[in-house]
């Protein structure tokens, strides 16, 4: 019996020594980053659940870090999973990370390559980390601030305002050294402390959910209201904001803010709608969309409207200022103090105590009580009511009380996962002198010039260019120098020919930008429109319109463009080609007359590889 129970017991320490051994060497292998750098952070990362080691139990704080893998960490800083759709050749349905790169893609902080990949097996680069970080921030670009580290040289172009952003936040660190590395891959180790920086010191505060509800809160910094939040309502009550609110998601009747307390609120969403209720305090209002600003019981101190659409105003305001092209719509609105910097009508009722014109033009309904009108320095005409269609006040069925007045509404819309949103905007009123082809030069011009639209356009820019460069007309590639070469050389001998060749490093050796844009149209030149329309169209006599092909991804098109206005559609490239040119581009006819001729309505259609761009050109009425 004893050398049973002796057996026994040696039995039971050998497992209980084996079962240790195991357990000890699993501790082994898990603590393979003890003694790195970034020892306490990883530790942290595991405890939380946050990251986890692989099937040995070792977690490699040198390994490289995949695309996907990245990705899959930073959603798990963020507030939503809602799955948007993606067209990334090399990410199909099925494979582990389709779900978390098409959640990424629907927050819209990620982007592929110029070949339509995403590279989620890639391992990802210091500077490619660094711009996801910042995106997912909302950072401004910083380029000054990148340029602190030793190979700045060595930063892509596109990446150089995010790393500065990223670093002078504090979420990335260069080297001993003071080099960044850029084009080095990020480890394990890198990825986790970055991330870490990101969630313990963030410097804005980003609101993605519709239906969010933020209440008793300090913010130190930004608060966004993301794109993500769609038309969806968002709701803030007793929340203080160090920094500036800004707006790129909310919907007709969506955002109410009680008791909010903020320097300043930027409006970067068409047609939203902001209530701010009681006990609210915002210095100022900067609005560059259409908006509705609704104040029932708040102070606000100024408005500033850059808006080429209409903004709507109910409510107590002190300043609001005008430098945009909108209609202002007063609803029972008290306003001490209206600067008008352009030629607007402001219609509606209420009050303005003091109306400051900086411009011809200005004009009001007769329903507004205006206490005091007053002109600006070298303004020859003074504020006046908008005359009357001749019908008195309204009662009974005699007609207008106001003539109708027309701008151009254009639309710009992509039918692709990749291009959700469209560009809109409407142009100024225009008059009946006014030439087509100068008018939509100078508009074009003043929506460019706009800061609050330019991140929307900008953001179009980074999606449209890796199209564009897939697109080959005949076997040329448009986006290299050949293709540029052979696109300017039917300009040759017009006043825009010199200006574009000086343009042509610039434009392929970086992507095209809205300066690029701007640039073009400083070219335009309205004294020599007649002839620079008959040196192209004669440079364009051999041009075989419609034998030549464009491809797309090696998916040609024969006839990819159509224009339709009224029941006429025109089909073919000579045809299409002559419209643009003959009636739009280098028109010398008015604006009502291209109406007249063309309808109220133009719609321009491309079709590449099943991908449909479309560009409507519409006569809207401005006047409600």
């Amino acid at each position: 019996m004893k050398t049973k129970k002796v057996i026994a017991i040696i039995l039971c320490l050998v497992m209980a020594i084996g079962s240790f051994s195991t357990a000890f060497a699993d501790t082994t292998a898990a603590n393979d980053y003890e003694g790195h750098w970034a020892q306490a952070t990883i530790q942290k990362w595991i405890d939380e659940g946050r990251m986890s080691g692989y099937p040995d139990g070792s977690f490699k704080p040198n390994a490289n870090i995949t695309r996907a893998e990245f990705v899959k960490l930073v959603n798990g800083l963020i507030d939503y999973d809602t799955k948007g759709s993606i067209s990334f050749s090399d990410v199909k349905t099925g494979d582990w990370f389709y779900d978390i790169i098409s959640i990424a893609n629907e927050i819209g902080y990620i982007s592929g390559y110029p070949n339509k990949k995403f590279g989620p097996n890639d391992n990802i680069t210091r500077e490619q980390a660094a711009a996801i970080l910042s995106r997912i921030q909302y950072l401004g670009d910083n380029a000054d601030v990148a340029k602190n580290f030793s190979d700045n040289a060595k930063i892509s172009s596109w990446a150089l305002g995010t790393v500065g952003a990223a670093s002078e936040a504090g979420f990335i660190n260069g080297y001993e050294n003071g080099s960044f590395k850029p084009l080095n891959n990020l480890t394990r180790a890198e990825a986790v402390t970055m991330l870490d920086n990101v969630l313990m010191n963030a410097k804005n505060k980003v609101i993605t959910k519709a239906g969010t509800e933020l209440n008793d809160y300090v913010v130190e910094g930004d608060l966004i209201i993301a794109k993500t939040v769609g038309e969806g309502d968002v709701h803030l009550d007793n929340v203080a904001v160090t920094g500036s609110l800004y707006i790129y998601g909310g919907g007709a009747n969506s955002l109410y803010f009680n008791n909010l307390k903020v320097n300043k609120i930027v409006v970067d969403k068409d047609k939203v709608r902001l209530v701010l209720g009681e006990g609210s305090v915002v210095e100022e209002i900067a609005v560059g969309s259409e908006t509705v600003l609704q104040n029932d019981d708040g102070t606000v101190s100024k408005i500033t409207i850059t808006s080429d659409n209409k903004v709507t105003i109910s409510g107590s305001f002190d300043t609001v200022n005008v430098t945009g092209k909108s209609n202002i719509i007063l609803k029972d609105a008290k306003i001490q103090n209206l600067v008008a910097e352009k030629a607007i009508n402001i219609l509606g009722t209420g009050t303005i105590a003091k109306l400051t014109a900086n411009a011809d033009g200005v004009q009001f309904d007769s329903t507004l009580k205006i206490t005091k009108t007053v002109v600006g320095e070298g303004v020859t005409e003074k504020p006046s009511t908008i005359p009357s269609g001749g019908g008195g006040s309204g009662g009974g069925g005699g007609g207008s009380d106001t003539p109708k007045t027309y701008g151009i509404a254009i639309t710009a819309k992509a039918v692709d996962a990749q291009l959700s949103s469209n560009i809109t905007f409407t142009t100024e009123i225009y008059k009946n002198t006014d030439r087509i082809s100068d008018f939509l030069v100078e508009q074009t011009k003043s929506v460019l010039s706009v800061g609050t639209k330019n991140t929307t356009i900008e953001s179009y820019f980074d999606k449209i260019i890796p199209k564009v460069k897939n697109l080959e007309i005949g076997s040329t590639p448009v986006y290299t120098e050949t293709g540029f070469d052979k696109a300017i050389s039917y300009l040759a001998g017009t006043s825009v020919y010199n200006g574009l060749k000086g343009l042509k490093s610039d434009i392929l050796d970086n992507d095209i930008s809205i300066g690029d844009i701007n640039a073009v149209l400083a070219l335009y030149d309205s004294t020599k429109v007649a002839a620079d329309s008959a040196t192209i169209k004669s440079n364009l006599e051999s041009y075989p319109f419609d034998t030549q092909t464009v491809s797309y991804n090696g998916s040609v098109v024969t006839v990819p463009y159509t224009i339709t206005y009224g029941t006429t559609i025109v089909s073919t490239n000579e045809e299409v080609a002559n419209l643009v040119l003959n009636n739009i581009m280098f028109s010398t006819m008015t604006v009502e007359e291209f109406f007249n001729k063309f309808g109220d309505k133009i719609t321009i259609n491309s079709t590449v590889s099943s991908k449909t761009a479309t560009v409507t050109i519409e006569k809207v009425e401005l006047q409600q």
